[in-house]
């Protein structure tokens, strides 16, 4: 999908938490990608979408649609970027 928009949702109330249509050479989202090990986020004219959010405990699902209604195929990736010297027994849950 060319252009894509991202929107994170609350399973358990069905509230959106944040959206994105385009990353837009967020330095965040660069950083955060690096130090998780995802591939390089280094164009920042992309269509790609993208966040970076600070969750507490629940279900969530993102929902990936073509910014102008196009269809083709996606790939929404999750990844958990707690710094290794704070995980403990309960941390991330």
């Amino acid at each position: 999908m060319p252009d894509t928009s991202l929107k994170l949702v609350s399973s358990a109330s069905g509230n959106e938490i944040a959206s994105n249509s385009g990353w837009a050479g967020s330095a965040t989202v660069s950083s955060t990608a690096n130090a998780v090990g995802a591939f390089a986020w280094s164009n920042s004219s992309s269509g790609d979408s993208a966040l970076v959010e600070t969750l507490p405990v629940g279900a969530y699902t993102a929902l990936v649609a073509g910014t102008s209604g196009d269809a083709g195929v996606a790939l929404a990736e999750v990844y958990d970027a707690t710094p290794f010297d704070r995980y403990t027994a309960v941390a991330p849950a």
